[in-house]
């Protein structure tokens, strides 16, 4: 019977050890997870100093305007405060992936909210909880450090 029940402990930690470190990697947990994708054929209208963060939603999903709500504080933070990340300076873009589906068929958006961080070369997606320390992370991991002008 105790060799039962340790049995049935070792497995019970096993899974949940492998759940955590499942939800650690995909950045469900706070914090956020950069993933480097090749970028499409229109980040050329970018110059070398310039970052776009976007911010693909649709009208009817709930986890969108909650994000919206962070992604606000973000925008007016970083355009009030005239940051720049890795010397690059960030536009920010809120697109409705139900009404622009091409837009997002070429950012291959299949969930919402999406945020993605596009430069001249390089295409960064974000992986967590939507909030303004998360999206600051976001930027200096994709772009570099923050700087105040």
């Amino acid at each position: 019977m105790n060799n039962i029940l340790t049995a049935f402990i070792v497995s019970v930690c096993v899974v949940l050890t492998v759940i955590l470190g499942y939800y650690l990697w995909t950045g469900i947990l706070p914090g956020a997870k950069l993933i480097e994708q090749r970028p499409p054929l229109d980040s050329a209208e970018l110059g070398d100093t310039q970052a776009k963060f976007m911010f693909f939603y649709a009208p009817w999903c709930p986890h969108c305007t909650t994000a919206k709500v962070p992604w606000a504080s973000l925008k007016q933070l970083v355009e009030n405060s005239g940051y720049t990340y890795g010397g690059k300076t960030v536009s920010f873009e809120d697109i409705n992936a139900d009404s622009n589906r091409g837009k997002a068929a070429l950012y291959k958006i299949v969930a919402y909210p999406t945020f993605k961080i596009e430069t001249k070369d390089k295409l960064f997606e974000m992986r967590g909880i939507p909030s303004v320390s998360n999206f600051r992370g976001f930027l200096k991991d994709a772009l570099g450090a923050e700087k105040a002008s």
